[in-house]
């Protein structure tokens, strides 16, 4: 009773009446309430890596309905459905000889897998396809992954930036970045912005922009920060970190 018909018309009128001589004016507007979109949101970005033998997830449940409020996922009615082709070093149909235990196909918000033995350097797509409740609309995410070495490290970033990919620059910019890194090796790791209009990183950023790690790991993740101040960033540019 308390939201407006997707797909309909309303006449919306506004009525001002002088209660002492009765005479009142009044002005109407039209309203078509349009269908919200199905909108894919991927945890941790479309890029991603793994190491052979090491395993994968990824989480597709922050996806939701426009139409929907203040639920994701399953609880909007969203219906799942992924695939896995390789594209490097040459094209298959298919991730089986990349993956074990992969769960495509089914109607899961997560995908999982396990990278096989002596597949590093195999770049492969995971495309995850999203319907809602209707099967009418939809939206699609495509993941790609490169298999690393078994003594790589592997990273993943998360920032504050909303779904819709648009961020107001008043506000500060909090990116995390979690790193796994081997057992029993020194490693860095160093923020960069890959971007056209001389953006100054040093300048802009309240935190370290290189972290340094030291021994012991044994594959434990690392987690580091990076802010950026606000107003800071350029206005209508889109920023690759």
């Amino acid at each position: 009773p308390y939201t407006l018909q997707v797909g309909s018309t309303y006449d919306i009128s506004l009525v001002a009446t002088i209660i002492a001589t009765a005479q009142s004016a009044s002005a109407t507007v039209q309203v078509f309430v349009q269908q919200g979109d199905v909108v894919s949101v991927v945890a941790l970005g479309t890029s991603r890596t793994v190491r052979t033998g090491g395993s994968l997830t990824i989480d597709a449940s922050g996806s939701f309905d426009e139409d929907e409020i203040d639920v994701t996922g399953h609880r909007a009615g969203l219906v799942y459905s992924w695939s896995c082709a390789q594209v490097q070093p040459v094209y298959v149909q298919n991730c089986s000889a990349v993956f074990a235990e992969a769960s495509d196909g089914q109607n899961l918000p997560m995908y999982s897998a396990i990278a096989r033995a002596n597949t590093e350097g195999v770049v492969v797509q995971v495309s995850m396809f999203l319907l809602d409740t209707a099967l009418a609309r939809s939206a699609e995410s495509v993941i790609t992954i490169t298999v690393l070495p078994s003594l790589s490290p592997v990273v993943t970033v998360s920032s504050n930036v909303p779904s819709t990919a648009i961020f107001n620059r008043n506000r500060e910019l909090q990116l995390t970045g979690v790193i796994d890194m081997p057992s029993d090796f020194n490693g860095t790791a160093v923020w960069s912005v890959d971007d056209a209009t001389n953006f100054d990183l040093d300048t802009a950023a309240s935190s370290p922009l290189l972290v340094r790690f030291t021994p012991p790991y044994a594959f434990t993740s690392n987690t580091i920060y990076l802010a950026l101040r606000a107003n800071m960033l350029p206005g209508r540019s889109t920023l690759t970190s």
